[in-house]
């Protein structure tokens, strides 16, 4: 698959300032993806809300040509989102900017973030966020002061007095009890040492980038362009070659994924994921209630935590509720993610309200949880069952229902049908998503990343010194949930 992405800095950059920019992206971009860095030629900072309307005009004159010329999206590389909102309402290619698109990442990975920017643009952020609907989880913002920010800068000594003053604001974002942070500027250096450092996930402008890729292999826009089946012309994994990223889809039942679905999510990878689905051989044929939910969880708990050391990079939970995506979090250090959360931050980035299909009326409340649980409860407009029957001329029918309701994306839950898929966005101008194959195109784009869940937000579980004492006094061996403790680190041993 060939990806064009133009990215506008918008702001005046030199020809060696847009190479640079450009090989930092490229040090994530996946295979296929060609990137084009320009800047404006009018406008020579963007640190208030004036500037960044005086940088708007040209800014969008660019994304008009840009469609024109074949890029399959365009990224607005300010953390002001120069331009986004206006864009979006005048091209059909999906139109991203860095803080709407870090802040919706930021509400999966962890219960709380806070921005870490430069100078006056502190000011704009909350706004921002309270504009977008995505401020829910937000706690703080922090800034470094201009005289430590050294944008473009290449001075050894430069870098290291802005890294100082970083990890000073990143540490007060951490006292203010955030579980994520957002680099909201994309002239701070690349994050790697500090991730490490601070042992929680920071979120960069790359981020941009990898949802532009994710939004092309789905295949979606805001207007008019339909997703096609992955059905045909799949591509054939090589036995032979060593896959790049390793992905483990749990199924929490004892039914199979179905080989067309299985072919569809294998034509929309990238090249070098390997897919490996694993069903729970013991468990119900489906849930249907709250007991039968409780009783799978020991399986997704132990699967995902013994995921990280068989070598996968992601573990995907197959089921529309999400079921056990928390608790799975915990035991694992890889991302654990879920159709549910996947599809809503994938349907925010493409409208600013989306409705759900799905063919079971017990599945709203776990939905509706979900969306408070990542801050999109606000874009959520409906939620309806068609009562177990996602066949054809119904399931189009009640498309037709939700935009008029005023819908602008879609998720359409629970369908094992891509010849539905197709027909239906052969049927409608809007953007329909399946939650497994956005589930997918996340973990991809999170591993591209090196990005995982908060520990803060999702600690490993860990015996206190008591238990571990009575553990020894025991005679008797504990076989009920000691798989949670049975390495090292957990201190059982």
């Amino acid at each position: 698959m060939v990806r064009r992405i133009l990215v506008i800095v918008p702001l005046f950059i030199t020809p060696k300032e847009s190479e640079k920019i450009k090989n930092e992206l490229n040090m994530y971009a996946w295979n296929g993806t060609n990137i084009k860095v320009i800047g404006l030629q009018g406008n020579i900072a963007v640190n208030s809300r004036a500037e960044a309307a005086v940088a708007t005009p040209e800014f969008l004159d660019l994304v008009i040509k840009a469609e024109k010329e074949g890029y399959d999206a365009v990224v607005s590389y300010c953390y002001v989102d120069v331009g986004v909102d206006a864009a979006k309402e005048i091209v059909k290619i999906p139109v991203l900017g860095p803080l709407s698109t870090s802040a919706t990442f930021a509400n999966m990975l962890g219960q709380k973030f806070s921005v870490i920017t430069v100078g006056t643009t502190r000011r704009i952020v909350f706004p921002r966020l309270r504009e977008l609907q995505l401020d829910s989880n937000y706690v703080s913002t922090r800034g470094v002061d201009f005289d430590k920010f050294f944008l473009f800068s290449g001075n050894i000594k430069h870098v290291e007095i802005m890294k100082q003053a970083l990890t000073k604001e990143c540490r007060k974002a951490l006292d203010d009890e955030a579980h994520v942070l957002i680099w909201g500027c994309t002239g701070f250096p690349l994050a790697e040492d500090l991730k490490k450092k601070l042992k929680v996930p920071i979120i960069e402008g790359t981020i941009t980038l990898k949802v532009a890729e994710v939004l092309i292999d789905l295949k979606q826009s805001y207007k008019h362009q339909c997703m096609h089946s992955a059905l045909h012309d799949v591509k054939k994994p090589n036995p032979s070659e060593k896959p790049k990223m390793r992905i483990k889809v749990l199924i929490p039942t004892s039914t199979s994924l179905g080989s067309k679905s299985i072919r569809k999510l294998n034509g929309i990878a990238n090249e070098g994921t390997k897919i490996s689905v694993i069903s729970f051989k013991n468990g119900p044929k489906s849930i249907k209630s709250a007991s039968e939910a409780a009783g799978v969880l020991p399986f997704i708990i132990k699967q995902a935590k013994n995921a990280g050391r068989e070598g996968f990079n992601a573990v995907i939970i197959c089921s529309f509720e999400d079921i056990g995506i928390e608790p799975a979090r915990e035991v694992s250090d890889i991302p654990v993610v879920g159709p549910s959360e996947s599809s809503m931050l994938v349907a925010c980035m493409l409208g600013k309200k989306f409705s759900i299909l799905n063919n079971d009326k017990r599945v709203h409340v776990a939905l509706e949880k979900t969306a408070r649980k990542i801050g999109v409860e606000k874009q959520l407009l409906s939620i309806r069952s068609l009562n177990g029957e996602l066949e054809d001329e119904k399931l189009v029918s009640e498309i037709h229902k939700v935009i008029a309701e005023g819908a602008e994306t879609l998720i359409v839950g629970e369908v094992n049908n891509p010849e539905l898929f197709e027909l239906v966005h052969s049927n409608v101008r809007i953007p329909i998503l399946d939650p497994l194959c956005a589930a997918l195109k996340i973990a991809e784009a999170l591993h591209s990343l090196k990005l995982s869940h908060s520990k803060l937000s999702y600690p490993n579980p860990a015996l206190p010194a008591y238990h571990k004492a009575r553990i020894k006094k025991l005679t008797k061996t504990l076989r009920q949930s000691m798989f949670l403790y049975e390495n090292k680190k957990a201190g059982c041993r």
